[in-house]
């Protein structure tokens, strides 16, 4: 048996403290890293959002 997997995304808006999704389901992977401003959102420590943001754009 083969596994295989479809991948889709909602498109979000970020606006100051809040995030928006528009609830459209879209082919593809996400092209955004909302989980990574969740963080910032939900006030965790600066210390990991920097270090989670730098991972995240090294890896582009």
């Amino acid at each position: 048996m083969r596994n295989e997997m479809a991948m889709y995304h909602f498109s979000e808006v970020l606006e100051d403290s809040d995030i928006f999704f528009d609830y459209q389901i879209k082919n593809g992977p996400a092209q955004t890293s909302n989980a990574l401003e969740l963080l910032r959102i939900f006030n965790f420590p600066k210390s990991i959002y920097k270090e989670s943001k730098r991972l995240i754009e090294q890896s582009y």
